[in-house]
């Protein structure tokens, strides 16, 4: 799963907890900012490229 966040606004333990949650049921997931993908496409793309080649069945 792919997700863009925008601004941080506290939410550090929720998503921490979300992403466990997700894990425990099989998916990885990477964040971006949406700062980065406005300003670093090519670098996050490239990023999603990696994860894709390494992931697993799923």
């Amino acid at each position: 799963m792919i997700e863009l966040d925008g601004d941080i606004h506290n939410r550090l333990k929720y998503d921490e907890a979300r992403t466990e949650q997700l894990h425990q049921l099989g998916f990885r997931l990477i964040r971006f900012h949406n700062s980065d993908v406005m300003h670093h496409l090519d670098h996050v793309l490239q990023q999603i490229r990696y994860a894709s080649e390494q992931s697993t069945d799923r």
